[in-house]
């Protein structure tokens, strides 16, 4: 039987700009409506208002256990075509690797769940539990025009035991060992604004206690100084794993969680440059300043300054308390308006999910391990863990895949990457569905 074209797939799909704002997500819903129905897979399209669309698929079982939900996004972000090497929608297939904005975050997983609906389908597999794909609207903005609504209006469509969702499943080498990671929980998003005063005065005569002085010295602040450490029931498992697969003595864990150590500890365990900062952000709230905004002339020195700061909360943990964690950092050098305040999520990290993923991990390479995973930033897994449903992050690729360009310049996907998550979803599915 031949592979459903999941390159052409995700090709087409990035060709249909749904950049949100403002979404316009219908078309790419309709789109893969088409694919599924021409194959005979059921298949619908809701939209929570005009645009603003989601297509749900679903093949049926004996109803002997709780649906699986297959679930993944079709907005992205928005890319500048300038700073690209080839245009951002253009979807374009060459030398191996499939270019474009969402190649990444994530219509590889539509792709991907699309080929898996349809295989199971050609095969005629006998399932004991329905499964479910949703490809979904506004995730990138907060997901109420697509999860949050069918959650909502259409509640049996997100009735499952268990959900993949995006997030996870890159293997990371620590010591001789790879490790695949699982997404078993999401930190929250709580933001906020530094507002900082002063006088104005003329430019042509400078002060030393300004509002962008004020302001800059508060964001020196916290992106030099990070934030107390605190464990959750996934970053002590992960943490326990990664030490384990390094070769390093149990004691590593606790010298990582050690306030001053940490830094050396977890030097010890991966030597990557960008993952160390991904695991000191997992073990922490964070706060980033994103917009910076002062002065309306040049030769007017502002009275005030701004700057928003993109928040992480760590499941567990309160948002009011993280922006206590900021206030005592920055002290009275700016005032704090909270923008939003949203808490972290975490599935429970010993499932039968989680087995099943390290399970198929074994088959497809033998030797590699699955550690459970804290994601640095959200999903749409809190919608359905508030509904009691087990929610994983895993999109199974191979080593070397550009993961750093999603959200941002060149965003890519290899073709060998692709191949690879087919057969390792579809064999998922299989184990967790079929009779």
């Amino acid at each position: 039987m031949t592979m459903p074209d999941i390159i052409g797939f995700l090709s087409d799909l990035i060709k249909i700009d749904t950049t949100n704002p403002p979404g316009n997500e219908t078309p790419a819903a309709q789109y893969v409506d088409n694919v599924l129905r021409s194959s005979g897979v059921p298949s619908r399209v809701y939209e929570a208002a005009p645009g603003r669309g989601s297509v749900v698929s679903r093949l049926k079982g004996d109803g002997s256990m709780k649906p699986l939900l297959l679930l993944s996004h079709l907005d992205v972000v928005g890319a500048q075509p300038e700073q690209w090497t080839y245009p951002p929608f253009s979807g374009l297939v060459k030398d191996g690797v499939v270019w474009g904005r969402g190649a990444l975050d994530c219509k590889n997983l539509t792709a991907l769940e699309m080929a898996v609906m349809l295989r199971l389908a050609a095969e005629g597999v006998e399932l004991r539990r329905d499964v479910i794909l949703a490809a979904t609207a506004d995730e990138e903005s907060g997901g109420r025009a697509g999860v949050g609504w069918l959650c909502a209006n259409a509640p049996q469509e997100m009735d499952a035991e268990f959900c993949i969702n995006e997030g996870g499943g890159e293997p990371v080498t620590f010591g001789n060992t790879r490790v695949y990671m699982c997404n078993v929980a999401d930190k929250g998003g709580t933001r906020m604004r530094f507002i900082a005063q002063g006088k104005s005065s003329h430019g042509s005569i400078p002060k030393t206690e300004t509002a962008i002085a004020r302001l800059c010295e508060a964001l020196l602040k916290i992106t030099r100084t990070r934030l107390p450490v605190h464990k959750t029931a996934t970053t002590e498992r992960y943490v326990a794993g990664i030490v384990d697969a390094a070769g390093l003595p149990p004691s590593t864990c606790d010298l990582i969680w050690h306030s001053t150590l940490g830094e050396r500890a977890i030097g010890n365990v991966v030597s990557d440059l960008e993952q160390r900062d991904k695991i000191h952000a997992m073990l922490r709230n964070t706060a980033a300043p994103t917009i910076v905004q002062a002065g309306y002339r040049i030769n007017i020195i502002p009275e005030r300054a701004t700057a928003d700061i993109d928040g992480r909360v760590l499941p567990g943990h309160s948002p009011d308390v993280f922006v206590e964690e900021v206030r005592a950092l920055v002290g009275n050098l700016v005032e704090i308006e909270v923008l939003s305040r949203g808490a972290g999520t975490e599935s429970p990290p010993d499932s039968e999910l989680f087995r099943q993923v390290a399970g198929v991990v074994a088959e497809v390479d033998p030797g590699a391990r699955v550690v459970p995973m804290l994601a640095t930033g959200g999903t749409d897994a809190r919608f359905l863990r508030a509904r009691g449903v087990v929610v994983y992050g895993f999109v199974p690729s191979l080593p070397g895949e550009a993961l750093g360009t999603a959200h941002g310049i060149d965003e890519r996907c290899n073709t060998k990457s692709l191949e690879f998550g087919f057969d390792t979803l579809y064999r998922l599915v299989k184990r967790l569905a079929a009779r």
